[in-house]
């Protein structure tokens, strides 16, 4: 069915579309000084390591699917599980791009705080404590929904790694702001409250 093609090829070219702006930005940016103060590199490379490994699951999966689909048993696929996760898709994209742009030069590939380091909380970090994390759990969550394929539950572990990244971070901001944050951390929840 001509759809499915279009839903394929719409969730492809969104991925594609997420890597390359996503590389664009980064390269637009220059970050701040050098690190002054980051999370431990064990925790890091433990948890991006895993981070990166079912996501990347995760992409290959989808690029499976569109080659070879395992899918749910037709009943569950109908029209509200696969809208759900399209529109789960696009807003875990659109806040993770959000995120990334409400962060400007203060973002960095790695985690850590800088000499010039300011506590950023306009823009996406209004509503959200951590954007990023929550758009980049948001997109294959909503792509595996939309693909009506089994393989949404390998989205569980990535969800729970990035909170735990995120508790880190938490910990890191707290003994680098403290009042400052804790202040945020009370008006701002992980996902929005109101």
């Amino acid at each position: 069915m001509f759809w499915k093609f279009a839903l394929r090829f719409f969730i492809g070219a969104g991925l594609l579309f997420l890597y390359f702006f996503w590389w664009y930005l980064s390269r637009q940016q220059k970050p701040l000084a050098p690190k002054r103060q980051q999370l431990s590199p064990l925790f890091l490379n433990l948890w991006g390591r895993l981070t990166l490994f079912c996501t990347t699951i995760i992409l290959f999966q989808i690029l499976g699917y569109v080659l070879w689909p395992i899918s749910l048993p037709s009943s569950l696929t109908e029209g509200v599980v696969r809208i759900a996760g399209l529109l789960c898709f696009a807003a875990g994209g659109a806040i993770a791009v959000w995120g990334r742009t409400s962060l400007g030069r203060s973002w960095a590939d790695d985690i850590g705080l800088r000499k010039e380091h300011h506590l950023v909380t306009s823009g996406a970090y209004r509503y959200f404590r951590h954007p990023i994390y929550l758009g980049v759990s948001l997109v294959p969550l909503g792509a595996e929904l939309a693909l009506a394929s089994w393989f949404f539950l390998l989205t569980i572990p990535i969800a729970l790694m990035l909170h735990q990244l995120a508790k880190k971070e938490e910990a890191l901001l707290k003994g680098r702001f403290g009042a400052e944050y804790l202040d945020y951390e009370k008006q701002v929840g992980r996902i929005p409250r109101k």
